[in-house]
């Protein structure tokens, strides 16, 4: 069975977001244990890699025109 074409794209779409999110979780990852070492509070948008690895993509021409602008889904409770 092959894919159609809308098929393929998202699938392209879905892995260009999975790997920006890895490697904006690595990177907050490392951020978050530097400051952490020296005891400096970590800011919101540091822990937030999701919003980086968004922006990053949308940075790049990844993300369609028609998704928007980054939405966290975080509550109060973090």
């Amino acid at each position: 069975m092959e894919l159609k074409d809308y098929q393929a794209v998202a699938l392209q779409a879905f892995d260009r977001w999975r790997d920006a999110l890895v490697d904006a979780q690595a990177e907050a990852v490392k951020a978050i244990a530097a400051l952490e070492s020296v005891a400096v509070d970590v800011p919101p948008e540091v822990r937030n890699y999701p919003q980086k690895a968004w922006q990053s993509l949308a940075d790049k021409g990844g993300v369609a025109e028609t998704a928007g602008a980054y939405v966290s889904r975080s509550d109060d409770a973090g």
